[in-house]
């Protein structure tokens, strides 16, 4: 639900008030809404029977049977991962189970700290959140990173949940030799 009447656009200049932080997780979501529809409607994204993360390469594959094909392969940046648990957010680049390359492929979300005077953008521990704030938090750095979307992996209910930004996607690929 939009907090104000006129929604603000992307391209509305920002300034440090909390009005116009709320707006701009409003539009944030809206154009990750819009993103993830299209991947739905383009690539079936999120309907395929299983997934495979690899943090050192970096790729996500999703299918539905390995042997015959991986239906998607994309490149992804770790945006964070959510514990329900916990109710906890930890953002890509203050993971350090990921790579340096991967930590660093995140850091420019910690800029919105700056613009906003929001340190939770900044934060170097997982921090308490509700849980919907996981996709506002991945919608504003799919938007501050200029990805395709995000992919939220999937498990038990109570499994610590990555958010993975999508920077490229090729689809109806043979499976690669390390998972045969």
């Amino acid at each position: 639900m939009a907090l104000f009447a006129q929604p603000m656009t992307l391209d509305t200049p920002i300034d440090n008030s909390e009005q116009s932080f709320y707006a701009f997780i409003d539009s944030c979501v809206a154009e990750l809404e819009a993103k993830q529809a299209d991947l739905l409607a383009r690539y079936n994204m999120g309907r395929q029977a299983r997934w495979w993360f690899d943090p050192a390469s970096s790729e996500l594959a999703l299918y539905n049977d390995p042997k015959i094909k991986i239906d998607l392969r994309a490149q992804v940046v770790v945006l964070g991962s959510f514990a329900p648990e916990e109710s906890s957010w930890l953002w890509g680049f203050a993971n350090k189970t990921l790579s340096p390359a991967q930590q660093a492929a995140c850091a420019p979300v910690k800029a919105l700290a700056e613009q906003f005077g929001v340190e939770d953008f900044n934060q170097a521990e997982a921090f308490e959140i509700e849980p919907g704030m996981a996709w506002e938090l991945a919608a504003m750095a799919c938007h501050s990173l200029n990805l395709l979307g995000v992919y939220r992996t999937s498990g038990s209910l109570n499994q610590h949940q990555w958010f993975l930004g999508l920077v490229s996607i090729a689809e109806n690929l043979p499976p690669s030799e390390e998972k045969k």
